[in-house]
């Protein structure tokens, strides 16, 4: 699984986010791990990041295989209360529109697979109501 098009991946899928029309705005960072502090989930955070699996298909077409490769969007943000629902139907509704804008579209030499996403997100469990979402969008790739 080469990582040139693991990255090359990655970033298309970073510009087809951040390239989007939502009801907040969002500003998309690309990374292979990203930590983030309570501090800075005061503000909307979202990521991709290469999924850690990624299979080679076992058949091959004129000579090429198949490389699928999942892309994780992660939203994260922290909330006031999670009783007054007003801010988490905001969130829900951000994470439905950045899977509307991937589902079907793949960039150039590769196909899109799939998408899964929960319909409810995690809220932090260490009782600091931070809203987290994950979207996992699968593509694949051919190489000779």
């Amino acid at each position: 699984m080469p990582t040139a098009d693991i990255v090359t991946l990655a970033e298309a899928v970073k510009d087809r986010i951040q390239t989007g029309s939502y009801s907040q705005s969002v500003n998309v960072v690309r990374a292979w791990a990203r930590r983030l502090e309570l501090p800075e989930l005061a503000e909307l955070q979202v990521t991709v990041s290469p999924g850690l699996v990624a299979t080679e298909s076992s058949a091959s077409v004129r000579s090429m295989s198949a490389h699928q490769y999942p892309m994780v969007v992660a939203i994260h943000r922290q909330i006031g209360d999670p009783n007054k629902p007003d801010e988490a139907d905001a969130l829900a509704l951000l994470t439905e529109q950045i899977a509307d804008r991937l589902l079907r579209w793949a960039p150039e030499n590769f196909r899109w697979l799939s998408i899964e996403y929960p319909g409810m997100p995690n809220l932090s469990a260490l009782q600091t109501n931070v809203w987290e979402a994950f979207i996992t969008v699968t593509y694949q790739g051919w190489r000779e």
